[in-house]
């Protein structure tokens, strides 16, 4: 297997598009998960792969992977990269077909225009886990059962009796009395009295008067008015906190670099934006204060200075080479 061929492989998990220079870009994309009601089978999501003849500059993402891999330096890597290129295209001269392991094979129609035919088994993408498509079978009657089920459903009423409280308490409150009374009024000794209607009415008057008072409606309103008091709170608190993250992220926004076209140094690529701005700090402390981090379409990069032609760029780098930082660096341009 070519070597470049490993880096493709490995650079199409993460990136959306890898351009080998001089000979072409390899562009996924991701397909939504569709159910073939002819044949009822489940296709999961998928990532499918192009090939683009068209898209042959240096975008340095396969030159990192080269340097990151091998410990080389940036014209080394291009170099490396360059050969790679010249034994594929021998290739494809001679036999008229390049396979790319896992990926797919290019090969040169009648024209010697450039074909690329996808390999069978699908891009593995890590968020769709792998899934393979796979056939069912439909249940016959499961969509009669279901609206025979609704109509039962619908017809079903609902009935809601309402119980007055005060009227509760009132009758809870009559039959109390009347137990006492049968229980008290009988004399249980010659000597011991008897429970005259006077005193069973005295009771009942007392236990009408003791019975649970109806909720107070005014408290009952307060209480709804503070609950919505507290909700409408809630919701204000939520709003200023959306509003302060949203002017957050227009802050970080505006602080990240503007750059124009020309050229400039790339000092570091495809980090962390947080090692990204210790970079920068450290950069600052020993007195180069051009440092930016810039998003382009692949990645985040650590760039620095901004020049009008190559010529100056490569002034500037070899000035710096000295330093640690720009040991790595290599010219890149800004379209």
């Amino acid at each position: 297997m070519n070597k470049i061929t490993t880096h493709i492989n490995k650079l199409i998990l993460k990136h959306n598009c890898v351009i080998v220079p001089n000979l072409g870009g390899f562009i996924t994309q991701n397909v939504p998960a569709k159910f073939e009601d002819k044949t009822n089978t489940f296709y999961p999501p998928m990532r499918s792969i192009g090939f683009n003849p068209q898209l042959t500059f240096n975008d340095g993402l396969l030159v990192q992977s080269y340097m990151q891999t091998y410990d080389l330096d940036y014209p080394e890597s291009v170099h490396e990269i360059e050969n790679s290129v010249k034994e594929i295209q021998n290739t494809l001269n001679n036999s008229g077909m390049y396979d790319f392991t896992g990926i797919g094979k290019l090969s040169r129609n009648q024209e010697g225009k450039l074909i690329f035919a996808a390999a069978k088994s699908d891009v593995c993408s890590p968020e769709f886990y792998g899934l393979k498509s796979f056939s069912t079978t439909t249940v016959e009657g499961k969509v009669k059962n279901k609206a025979t089920y609704s109509n039962a459903t619908a017809t079903k009423r609902n009935y809601t009796f309402s119980v007055n409280r005060e009227l509760v308490n009132y009758v809870t409150a009559a039959v109390f009395a009347l137990v006492f009374y049968f229980v008290w009024a009988t004399p249980l000794s010659n000597d011991s009295g008897t429970f005259n209607m006077n005193q069973a009415s005295v009771l009942s008057r007392s236990m009408f008067n003791n019975a649970a008072p109806v909720n107070n409606t005014k408290e009952v309103s307060a209480k709804k008015a503070d609950a919505e008091a507290n909700t409408q709170s809630f919701w204000e608190m939520l709003a200023n906190k959306q509003q302060e993250i949203s002017e957050a992220a227009e802050t970080q926004k505006v602080q990240e670099a503007v750059v124009e076209k020309g050229f400039t140094i790339v000092l570091a690529s495809a980090i962390p934006e947080e090692n990204a701005e210790i970079f920068l700090e450290n950069l600052k402390e020993k007195g180069f204060d051009e440092g930016k981090i810039f998003h382009d379409k692949h990645m985040l990069r650590v760039i620095y200075g901004s020049y009008e032609n190559a010529n100056q760029a490569y002034t500037a780098l070899s000035e710096c080479k000295k330093e640690g930082a720009f040991r790595q660096a290599w010219v890149m341009e800004l379209k």
